[in-house]
């Protein structure tokens, strides 16, 4: 806090010295020593020209309108640390800027105002982390100048501010991974290559729904003094339905033993894959067609290129010395550079097809698996099983995306696990849902949990 804490001690006499500061360290009507913790309240009435002897009424009302903001009352204000100095500043409209003098007459910023708050600037002068007093005349009392990082001093303002830009010491900003690059999706990484998929053919039209059915089995465990574990959520049964043709019906699996529920889950929802995958690969086999046709022609072009430069050898020494020196420079140097980068740039062209051709394949063989409020109900029950069934514990290939502690998107080779809570309105319920598309008929039913 900025106010003399014992309230008798001088401020020092290189301070008392300098005409360009006003201490503001005692009282004018009883020379006594402030006691009330307000030296930046003062300062503010000597900003808005109020005279000395005139300060107790403003100095009043400032610091009733500061009290009455962040409801405080007089015997709980302990003074205006420096991180409150921006709320000071909007509060009140005027710009501050504070500094602190030393004994050898150097200047160090404290704190710089953003300038934003109406015209009046307000200089302070900070003594020892308690006391504020205003400066009258910055130019007479700044005579050299202090970096507050690398303690560097100058004579002028500007060089100063132009260090402080600039100095070495100032938090640098490092981006080691490189800028954002925003992911267009794969279809545009098969723009980039010269295929167009028509925008009917952009959506995966076939997906699975999910949903399980869990009660609540007591425990038998000793009770803790402070946590007291009543029930656990077993796992009874699972029905699956999808919109892809000979799975339209709902299969329902019931299986006390999780595993096995699990592996029979997987089972169902791997047969749907593959019937989706094929219906999908028939709409979108000229796709793969024209990759394979790309990347065969590219692989031509690399196989032509590398056959020019191997006639194009550094020739042997017998021959280079029979040679004019103009050829023999030439020679010289082996491949041209340009050949060389042909061949790089062609060698990372194909791997690129690669890399699209891969992407296009993890598109359509994945099969979306919906459900509501699994990311927080479903999957967390399923966790301890699918996991492992799915090879996501050893991560072999495949990815989990958590919110706290919901599962937002679970993705594999085969699957990609997905929330339809994510993408409905906030507070909406599976009640609600259905019955905005008008599905009366369709209602949640009611489940004996316990």
């Amino acid at each position: 806090m900025f106010t003399i804490q014992n309230g008798e001690e001088a401020l020092p006499d290189y301070l008392q010295r300098k005409r360009s500061l006003i201490l503001l360290e005692k009282s004018t009507h009883t020379s006594q020593y402030y006691k009330d913790k307000l030296c930046l309240f003062h300062c503010l009435a000597l900003c808005h020209g109020h005279s000395r002897k005139g300060l107790e009424r403003p100095n009043k009302r400032f610091f009733e309108t500061w009290c009455r903001e962040h409801q405080l009352t007089e015997d709980k204000f302990c003074g205006v640390p420096l991180k409150e100095l921006p709320n000071f500043e909007s509060l009140f409209q005027v710009n501050i800027f504070v500094y602190n003098l030393s004994e050898d007459s150097h200047v160090t910023c404290v704190y710089h105002s953003c300038k934003k708050h109406g015209e009046k600037n307000m200089y302070l002068h900070l003594y020892s982390n308690k006391h504020f007093s205003y400066i009258t005349n910055f130019k007479a009392l700044a005579q050299k100048f202090r970096c507050e990082l690398c303690s560097m001093a100058f004579k002028d303002i500007s060089n100063y501010n132009h260090h402080r830009k600039n100095c070495r010491n100032n938090t640098k900003e490092s981006f080691p991974g490189g800028f954002l690059k925003t992911d267009g999706g794969v279809f545009q990484d098969l723009e980039e290559v010269g295929m167009h998929v028509p925008q009917h053919l952009r959506m995966n039209k076939y997906f699975c729904v999910f949903d399980i059915e869990a009660v609540l089995e007591p425990l038998d465990r000793g009770d803790d003094a402070k946590l007291q574990l009543l029930s656990c959520y077993c796992l009874v049964s699972v029905a699956v339905a999808s919109n892809v043709e000979g799975y339209r019906e709902s299969t329902c699996i019931i299986n006390d033993d999780l595993d096995c529920l699990v592996r029979s889950l997987l089972q169902v929802l791997r047969e749907i894959q593959r019937k989706a995958t094929a219906l999908l690969y028939e709409e979108v086999r000229f796709v793969e067609e024209c990759l394979q046709e790309v990347r065969e022609e590219w692989t031509h072009i690399l196989s032509s290129n590398a056959e020019e430069r191997a006639e194009c050898q550094i020739p042997s020494h017998q021959e280079t010395e029979s040679e004019d020196e103009g050829e023999e420079g030439e020679m010289a140097s082996g491949v041209p550079s340009t050949s060389s980068s042909k061949q790089s740039h062609l060698k990372k062209a194909l791997q690129h097809i690669d890399r699209v051709a891969l992407r296009f394949k993890h598109w359509y063989t994945k099969l979306p698996g919906v459900g509501f409020n699994s990311d927080k109900y479903d999957l967390p029950i399923l966790r301890e099983s699918l996991f492992k069934q799915l090879g996501l514990v050893e991560q072999n290939g495949g990815f989990v995306l958590k919110k706290g502690s919901s599962y937002v998107q679970l993705s594999t080779d085969e699957f990609v696990f997905l929330d339809l809570k994510n993408v409905v309105c906030p507070g909406d319920s599976y009640d609600s849902f259905l019955l905005s598309f008008n599905r009366q008929n369709n209602r949640k039913s009611h489940f004996p949990y316990e």
